[in-house]
């Protein structure tokens, strides 16, 4: 079996981690993959170096170690490879991960098939403006700038207005995004298995805003008032903001592929939710 590593380094734990997780890979008989610059940087003697697309095609499955924004990242990766990714917490919440660090001695059941995959719904989002896609696993969020302004923003469900915002911003989330930013701005928690596109203003200025649960199947697009006094961006899943400009709309729709997730634990998704997102008490 042919196991690929995708490991944020900056996580102070991730050089010895890292270094654990192939020798005991090596020892159960697995082929270990990194990317060649991971490799220079650990000294690894027992990995065989490449280019991250070859690795993910030629890989059985990844394994993604460090904090949730890693999981997610690599789990987008793989999903293009229809190949599955188990997350090795090193991050504070790791609601996506399938393994905490102490879990190690799990390890050996990715060599026997003693597991799980869930798939996971993801989104596809386009500006009109331009010829590119984006994967969305967590959130797209249609926002406005560094500026204290809040931005005019209109909704369109299957071609269809169906309503206006004067908000900092809109969230458009899956189930999986729904215990992120989403849950912070006030959204309800969406079991993963559920497919479903929420819809969660951020900061409206109303008296009455809640989230709107689309069905998986549904269209949405979103346009804003991006002026020069109103800088808008599209940020997708964190990464860096796409300044939109005036008269862009964003198209937010179901991906045509899911995420595949490893998961070897026995306890289900509000198990897991309680467990890692306790209610905090003074």
């Amino acid at each position: 079996m042919k196991i690929a590593i995708v490991p944020n380094m900056q996580k102070e734990q991730s050089a010895a981690a890292l270094t654990e997780i192939c020798q005991t890979l090596r020892t159960l008989g697995a082929e270990v993959l990194l990317e060649q610059d991971v490799l220079e940087q650990v000294l690894i003697t027992d990995a065989a170096g490449c280019e991250k697309e070859p690795m993910l095609q030629a890989c059985d499955l990844v394994l993604a170690l460090g904090g949730d924004g890693t999981v997610i990242h690599a789990a987008k990766e793989a999903s293009v490879h229809q190949k599955p990714v188990l997350g090795i917490n090193l991050g504070r919440v790791g609601l996506t991960a399938g393994l905490e660090l102490r879990e190690l001695d799990q390890l050996k059941r990715l060599l026997t098939g003693d597991y799980r995959i869930e798939t996971r719904m993801m989104l596809c989002v386009k500006i009109s403006s331009r010829n590119h896609q984006y994967y969305c696993l967590n959130d797209a969020t249609v926002c406005r700038g560094s500026a204290s302004r809040i931005v005019d923003l209109s909704v369109c469900y299957n071609g269809k207005a169906i309503t206006d915002y004067r908000a900092d911003g809109l969230i458009l989330s899956t189930p999986t995004g729904s215990t992120a930013y989403a849950l912070s701005a006030g959204g309800p928690v969406i079991d993963p298995d559920v497919n479903c596109i929420l819809l969660t203003p951020i900061c409206p200025h109303s008296l009455v805003s809640r989230t709107i649960v689309f069905d998986a199947a549904a269209r949405l697009h979103i346009s804003a008032d991006a002026s020069e006094e109103k800088d808008v961006f599209l940020t997708v899943d964190g990464m860096d903001a796409v300044a939109l400009n005036q008269g862009d709309i964003v198209e937010i729709q179901k991906a045509e592929i899911g995420a595949k997730f490893i998961t070897m634990q026995t306890y289900n998704f509000y198990e897991n939710l309680i467990r890692k997102m306790p209610e905090r008490r003074p």
